[in-house]
């Protein structure tokens, strides 16, 4: 059993600020950090959201950092970004040959096997291990039609559970299909995490007061589930309710967003919002009168568990949403969540006119997803087995 005493984090940009990936990678390193083990995340190139207001090297959250392209926003020119992006691939190589590591963790995007075998060739040249954290369908995630991804998907599927020492699948089903590929890889299953520190600190507010709206959070990518979101709210009873969506992506792609809001019958009671403040997205969490996330009856839904999932149980307000893939493993109707029994508008209208209906029984419902999210989502109960699966493996 070799002790960890340095883990990188390799193949992710955007760190502090960001999606979901960047959010699950954080809280892995945090959960490491209070094991008393260093942990240094390697950007090689900026930040979508980041808007140069933080250095290009430090420590966030006990996590240190450095964007090894020297800059942490994106620059305007398209030659700049693409000298930026070999300059920081050189110096991340070059960060990695000076700088020790016992083990990494390597995120990239799902059935991308050209980068996991740059990673892969690093590690045997510099004697670490490399751990996997499997978010998300391969053949979902990288549907594109070009040779190239292809090819990616291909080699992925046929060589990269070959190449690591463990992996971390957010779902039974991914750990599953790691298991058909290579069963004797050892996987530890690492679900949706969530800071509950952030949200306790944040509630404790005196500003942060209860509203009267139902949240959705998600990325414009999921459009059909938007506008499903959409359609069910128009299905609830009068009531002196909103509907808020935080709404991520380009706002090239918002524009059909915009139009079917406008043309919603409930258009004045919809309201729509982009990238905000972390500690901003959580007060209207801990506000909002109900979260939504549907799940789809797709391989895509079956094999993630949305990160949401965390951030809505520390709010401690009632989840509505449906049974696909783990979340019956978590969450049971009427006791700790809503569930519907299918990908059905007119069921989530139901259980959000449960909520309109019966504030305080919703309540004591969100409540119980509290300690739900407490017991299995908190980021702090994952550090010891981690630690341990990636000193064995």
């Amino acid at each position: 059993m070799q002790k960890l005493d340095t883990v990188f984090i390799l193949g992710v940009n955007g760190f502090p600020h960001g999606t979901a990936r960047i959010e699950k990678l954080k809280l892995i390193g945090k959960s490491l950090v209070q094991q008393n083990i260093k942990v240094v995340l390697i950007g090689t190139e900026w930040g979508v959201f980041n808007k140069g207001e933080i250095p290009a090297k430090g420590n966030i959250e006990g996590i240190n950092y450095i964007y090894t392209s020297g800059i942490t926003h994106r620059p305007d020119s398209f030659l700049v970004r693409r000298w930026v992006k070999f300059y920081g691939k050189l110096k991340e190589l070059i960060y990695v040959s000076q700088n020790k590591c016992d083990a990494a963790v390597v995120s990239i995007i799902s059935g991308m096997f050209f980068p996991l075998f740059g990673y892969w060739i690093l590690s045997r040249l510099f004697g670490f291990k490399i751990f996997y954290p499997h978010h998300e369908e391969p053949e979902v995630t990288l549907n594109s039609k070009s040779f190239y991804d292809r090819l990616n998907l291909f080699l992925f599927n046929k060589f990269a559970w070959k190449m690591l020492n463990g992996a971390f699948p957010i779902s039974n089903y991914l750990a599953d299909k790691i298991n058909k590929k290579n069963p004797d890889l050892p996987v530890l299953r690492v679900p949706a995490l969530v800071d509950f520190e952030i949200f306790d600190k944040v509630r404790k507010n005196p500003k942060v007061t209860a509203g009267k709206y139902f949240m959705y959070c998600g990325s414009i990518a999921y459009f059909e589930v938007i506008k499903f979101v959409i359609r069910a709210f128009e299905l609830l009873q009068d009531a002196p309710y909103d509907l808020q969506l935080v709404i991520s992506g380009e706002e090239k792609k918002k524009k059909k967003l915009y139009k079917r809001i406008k043309n919603s019958s409930k258009s004045d009671k919809i309201f729509i919002h982009g990238y905000l403040d972390y500690e901003v997205l959580v007060q209207k969490y801990i506000q909002a009168s109900g979260l939504i996330i549907p799940m789809r009856s797709t391989i895509q839904d079956i094999a993630r568990l949305p990160h949401k999932f965390g951030e809505y149980t520390a709010s401690g307000n009632v989840i509505i949403t449906n049974r696909v893939g783990d979340i019956p493993e978590y969450f049971k109707h009427m006791e700790n969540a809503l569930l519907a029994e299918k990908y059905d508008e007119k069921e989530f209208a139901e259980n959000m006119n449960f909520v309109v209906q019966h504030p305080d029984k919703a309540q004591e419902i969100g409540r119980s997803g509290y300690q739900t999210g407490l017991q299995s989502f908190n980021y702090k109960s994952y550090g010891y087995p981690i630690q341990k699966f990636m000193e064995v493996n």
